[in-house]
């Protein structure tokens, strides 16, 4: 019997960086690869990988630009973190390495150059993230979610575009537009929230409300007191037309598609999703993302028309025209139809395509 193709996957830090990938390996055929997932010992991400794969923990710490004495803790998390990932390396022995970003994958992608190992890495955002960016020069395969004229020359040989391979829900999700006669607006933060977003709506729900719109909120799952608070001092009036959540594991793309639109951050899983749903948006990007990747990714959505940017510090005096856009069926319309085309359709498929066109596995 021929011997299965061993990968070592990694992305975690975020869920973010986890999804895309463990929806890319569970379409592979498990008669051919056999798959371990190293995972951050503190991450989000084992939620996710623990029933889906065999996986390992390594420590890995952030590392922060400016003084903090939490470097001295993560600088030793980072070096035993690289002699647990030498260890698997050498029991594991994989044929193929995937990356997806996250300071967990950088001794990965370290140990993957020593020992010549074939490495893809994929790129969620507009702009390479440190750790995707070290392992670029080295990766015989650079995923990417949007067009090569966005990422630097010298990898374009390199890189191909496939998107960003979403969840299951999303991929099998009918575009539905709203058709109740009531607007609603979706404000999402993401798992964590956003302080932002969550003040604009503390600050302006009574707008909304006064003209008969919607609102559907979501926290994030660290808010739960002052959503609660804030929940129980509105008049029940108010708690007709106001729905809340700390954080919706499943069908979000139902939420997302029950509403006219949608206000969030410019992270490039949010704008894949809602380019699958066709749902406009008025993206608000955080200032001060790494890499200042969310304000790279807004520049897109400004070049293909497919939204509205709001800075961070002005959204709270931009609710009227935020009414005035739920009010205005051709430009919600135009948005609509623009983000559709912003990301490539079958995107878990093409990632699958380049694992097995580079292992051979077809053969």
């Amino acid at each position: 019997m021929k011997n299965k193709i061993k990968i070592i996957a990694s992305g975690g830090g975020t869920i973010s960086h986890t999804i895309p990938l463990v929806e890319v390996l569970k379409q592979l055929d498990k008669n051919v690869f056999e798959i371990l997932y190293i995972i951050s010992n503190e991450g989000p991400e084992f939620e996710i990988i623990k029933n889906e794969f065999s996986y390992k923990k390594i420590y890995v710490g952030k590392i922060y630009r400016n003084i903090d004495l939490r470097n001295i803790i993560n600088i030793f998390k980072n070096l035993v973190g690289i002699v647990q990932a030498k260890i698997i390396f050498l029991s594991f022995k994989p044929d193929l390495v995937i990356c997806k970003g996250g300071y967990v994958t950088i001794p990965i992608i370290f140990w993957s150059i020593i020992f010549n190992k074939k490495l893809i890495i994929h790129e969620s955002d507009s702009v390479l993230g440190f750790a995707n960016k070290f392992a670029s020069k080295y990766a015989k395969k650079i995923l990417t979610a949007f067009d090569k004229k966005y990422y630097p020359k010298e990898l374009a040989k390199k890189i191909e575009v496939c998107g960003i391979p979403l969840r299951k829900e999303f991929v099998s999700a009918s575009i539905d537009r709203a058709r109740h006669t009531q607007k609603s607006v979706l404000v999402i933060g993401g798992s964590q929230g956003a302080k932002t977003l969550n003040q604009f709506v503390v600050n302006n729900l009574s707008k909304f409300i006064d003209n008969n719109i919607r609102v559907i909120h979501v926290w994030g799952e660290s808010n739960n007191k002052e959503a609660r608070i804030f929940y129980d001092g509105l008049s029940e009036k108010y708690k007709k037309l106001y729905d809340y959540y700390l954080f919706i594991d499943k069908n979000i793309s139902s939420i997302i598609n029950s509403t006219d639109l949608v206000v969030t951050r410019c992270g490039a899983t949010i704008m894949a999703e809602l380019s699958k749903l066709n749902k406009a948006a008025v993206f608000v990007p955080y200032p001060y993302a790494s890499q200042d990747h969310q304000e790279c990714n807004a520049k897109i959505i400004l070049d293909t028309d497919s939204g509205i940017i709001i800075k961070d510090d002005q959204l709270d005096s931009k609710a009227s025209n935020i009414i005035d856009l739920l009010n205005d069926e051709k430009g919600l319309k135009k948005y609509q139809n623009n983000i559709n085309k912003l990301m490539p359709e079958n995107s878990t498929e093409k990632f699958v395509q380049v694992i097995e066109e580079i292992t051979n596995a077809k053969k």
